[in-house]
């Protein structure tokens, strides 16, 4: 006897088509959360390497300062300023900042002849008449320059300034580049040599606190708070306490680190 073949019946049908969607619809739930997890563990990755390649720079200029300052002197005038205005609308350079998550670093350093890793690195020293650059070149006076750590348009910057006006000992070139503002990088600029390094990106916070041998020297910054009574205050400091937070688009927080620097000079 020959068996007639029975097909599915409607009921069947609709029942695994909508298993079959709830099925896709867990798998594709679980790609696309596996998506959004490892996109944000990337964006964490990112930020948190920013951040420390930033203090990687800040370390290596922090420990061989010779002062913390609140101000740019008069011999390293800055013709953009921190707002990058260029000569007509330059600003002065203050520690202070736009805002509290806003502030500037102001170093000063002894200038030398190669980078950090140099083997034969020297320091650069001015020929003044007080003493002779062969026979006692090591009691001349040294040639410093300022290091500038700044925010703009959420990008951490390091600026460069170098004093200019001095003579130096013969046969020691100063290996630090004055820098100028990337986005002004043209022939009119030309007391420049290089462009500011940008040191991270997406910055939502930078916050600086100095410190002398552990002790707080005033905790959060406020506007003005060491340019009256006592404006050198911050040359005493030998330690600084650098918060950098960096903010993108997706993550849940933002990636917040913060780091003690101390100089030895």
């Amino acid at each position: 006897m020959i068996r007639k073949a029975h097909g599915f019946t409607i009921v069947e049908l609709v029942t695994t088509i909508v298993i079959s969607g709830i099925m896709l619809s867990i798998f594709y739930t679980a790609i696309f959360s596996t998506f959004k997890d490892s996109a944000i563990a990337n964006k964490e990755i990112r930020a948190t390497t920013d951040i420390k390649r930033a203090f990687s720079v800040l370390s290596e200029d922090t420990v061989l300062t010779s002062q913390f300052r609140i101000s740019v002197p008069a011999a390293y005038q800055d013709v953009y300023g921190p707002h990058r205005l260029g000569v007509s609308g330059a600003q002065a350079w203050s520690y202070v900042g736009d805002s509290a998550n806003s502030r500037v670093l102001i170093l000063e350093n002894y200038s030398t002849t190669q980078n950090s890793g140099g083997s034969n690195r020297r320091p650069v020293y001015i020929n003044s008449s007080s003493f002779n650059c062969t026979t006692t070149i090591t009691r001349q006076p040294k040639l410093t320059y300022i290091a500038i750590y700044f925010v703009y348009q959420q990008k951490l910057y390091k600026r460069t300034l170098i004093d200019q006006s001095q003579t130096l000992c013969p046969g020691l070139a100063q290996y630090q580049l004055r820098t100028c503002p990337p986005d002004l990088y043209g022939s009119w600029n030309a007391i420049c040599q290089a462009r500011d390094e940008i040191l991270a990106t997406n910055v939502s916070k930078f916050q600086v606190a100095y410190y002398q041998s552990g002790s707080v020297l005033g905790g959060t910054l406020t506007a003005g708070q060491y340019t009256s009574s006592n404006p050198n205050v911050l040359q005493s400091a030998n330690i600084i306490e650098v918060t950098i937070e960096e903010n993108f688009a997706g993550l849940e927080a933002p990636i917040n680190i913060k780091q003690n620097f101390t100089r030895i000079n």
